[in-house]
């Protein structure tokens, strides 16, 4: 888990090609007291990655491009340690290495609840 020093508020990067879902997820993180770092593909969010680690991993499951399990596989070899949530609207969630789903469409409770069992807060 990753603890922010005093007076630093902890960052969730969300990873997500939808700018309408980037732009509602952005205010419920945001009022709730997080910063939010945007990726719009898995890829940029690597890239990312190198540069900073965030607290937690938002991403969406249905994306162009790098494989959800191959993503998670690297940004966990460039050093990411905290939470990965998973965002999907299969009403089978895949199996991957995460430690939480949301199922759209979510309620913005259920957004901030799992972010607040995952993280200590902002």
């Amino acid at each position: 888990m990753v603890v922010p020093a005093r007076g630093q508020q902890m960052t969730v990067l969300l990873v997500d090609d939808d700018a309408p879902t980037r732009r509602v997820i952005s205010l419920i993180v945001r009022q709730a007291g997080y910063e939010l770092a945007e990726a719009l593909s898995r890829e940029d969010a690597l890239v990312a990655l190198e540069g900073s680690q965030p607290a937690a991993l938002l991403m969406d499951y249905m994306m162009p491009g790098l494989e959800p399990r191959e993503f998670i596989d690297q940004a966990r070899a460039r050093g990411f340690s905290g939470p990965i949530i998973l965002c999907t609207a299969l009403s089978s969630p895949p199996d991957l290495p995460v430690e939480g789903v949301l199922l759209k469409p979510f309620d913005p409770d259920d957004l901030l609840a799992k972010l607040e069992e995952l993280l200590p807060n902002p």
